[in-house]
């Protein structure tokens, strides 16, 4: 059979294959060890109070520095991945966060935590915003969101094993949360797989003008496939003050202020829940066993967010889901905060995360689909990193909210962010799934290829 001579639509209307399987269980392992550094200080946060003496203060100030990091981590994750690639930093941000995730473990006061969570935030917001750049370039247009749904779905049934595990052994000594950085040091195992299973994308090759490489890795991600790359246009290599005004030039700046404003209003609040809802509820007078059981079933929740999204993220354009989660969420965000019974508190939490799982996965689709192949990693982590300083912010402001006005009307002030998020993407967002990401960004390319 003649061999198919294909133009450069890559991966789009192919089957996934075993390699790429392979690629995306790697990115899921390491994804995994970054989830559980993400959700380590709502299972650590109870026990930080009982057993090293910290104050709620001092958790969100951890807490608040920690997402300095991440801030840090977002800019420089993505423009390294814009010059030197997707794998290479990808592996490098992977090595950095798990050593220094590692080196929390022996932490003796609280400032000595606090460096350590910041460094630890600047290789793990790194290795996220090139990991969703990454599978965005390496899966079918026809499927991208449901992939992108599907590493966090599989990262996520690990949790609430893992949490459980920390809920079981936190509790018999009072050391014992250190085991929890010991075991999100671990990601440098998919680190060590990725050296030799993982391929660098093709799209970003041919950014760069190799070709011929490229060309070899798509023949190997898609078995049987011949095609010539040599006539695509060459994305001019432009300093990152170029990407910049591109980024917020004329074509993109409509998206990437969107885009900014809708990650302000999900990452704040969500972390907020994630890192504090646990230590309120044992400073309000629950037992450390609540405490660490709410944290717990936030990962139980937060799987069923995910599966939903392998079905429906690729629907609606991913504006109608979008749209559709935010408002959901901040309706959970609300009642969470009207409860008081500790069941129906465990119920709503957990019904709070599922919603918030399917939003998270869908908008991690959704970032990187809206910019262009040469700034697409820049411009995911501006995204990314812009929102860390409010989610920074927030994470001082909720002690003070709580102490002030109470739980309910901080709830109703996170449930406000997402709903504002919502009505944003439903009046100023566009319709990208199943889309060609170069046919979306065509205008563009062909403008930077006669500069």
């Amino acid at each position: 059979m003649q061999a198919e001579k294909v133009p450069c639509t890559y991966f789009d209307g192919y089957p996934v294959s075993k390699m790429q399987r392979r690629i995306f269980i790697i990115v899921i392992l390491g994804y995994l060890f970054d989830q559980i550094d993400n959700l380590n200080f709502g299972i650590l946060g109870p026990a930080l109070i009982k057993n090293f003496g910290a104050t709620v203060q001092q958790i969100a100030y951890i807490s608040s520095v920690y997402f300095l990091g991440m801030f840090i981590g977002g800019l420089l994750g993505g423009t390294l991945a814009d010059r030197f690639g997707r794998k290479k930093t990808f592996l490098y941000s992977l090595f950095a966060f798990s050593l220094i995730s590692f080196i929390n473990a022996f932490a003796t006061s609280v400032n000595f935590l606090a460096v350590c969570r910041f460094l630890t935030g600047i290789g793990l917001a790194s290795m996220t915003v090139i990991s969703i750049s990454y599978i965005a370039e390496m899966t079918p247009c026809e499927s991208r969101g449901r992939w992108q749904s599907l590493v966090l779905l599989v990262c996520s049934l690990g949790m609430p094993i893992l949490t459980g595990f920390f809920k079981f052994i936190i509790p018999i000594n009072h050391e014992a949360w250190r085991a929890v950085f010991v075991v999100g040091a671990l990601g440098f195992l998919p680190g060590i797989l990725g050296v030799f299973c993982l391929r660098e994308s093709p799209r970003w090759l041919v950014s760069k003008g190799r070709y011929k490489e490229a060309e070899e890795i798509m023949r190997e991600l898609v078995p049987g496939l011949t095609l010539d790359l040599s006539k695509e246009k060459e994305t001019p290599k432009i300093k990152l003050s170029l990407q910049l005004a591109e980024i917020f030039g004329s074509k993109y700046i409509k998206y990437s202020i969107l885009l900014i404003f809708a990650a302000i209003m999900f990452f704040p609040a969500t972390f907020a829940f994630l890192n504090l809802a646990p230590a309120l509820l044992v400073k309000k007078g629950f037992s450390l066993e609540a405490g660490l059981t709410l944290a717990w079933l936030g990962t139980v929740g937060s799987p069923i967010g995910f599966i939903l999204a392998t079905f429906l993220t690729d629907k609606g354009g991913r504006k109608i889901p979008l749209v559709v989660s935010y408002i959901i969420v901040g309706i959970c965000s609300m009642t969470y905060g009207y409860v008081g019974n500790l069941n129906l508190i465990y119920a709503s939490y957990m019904m709070f995360y599922a919603c918030q799982g399917f939003l998270g996965s869908v908008l991690f689709a959704y970032i990187p689909e809206n910019f262009s192949n040469r700034v697409r990693s820049t411009a995911s982590g501006i995204v990314w990193a812009i929102a860390r300083p409010a989610t920074s912010l927030l994470q001082l402001l909720v002690p003070i909210i709580v102490l002030k006005y109470g739980n309910l009307i901080l709830y109703i002030i996170l449930g406000c962010f997402y709903l504002a998020g919502g009505i944003a993407i439903a009046i100023f967002g566009r319709r990208t799934a199943g889309l060609n990401l170069e046919e979306l960004h065509r205008d563009t390319m062909k403008t930077a290829t006669t500069r």
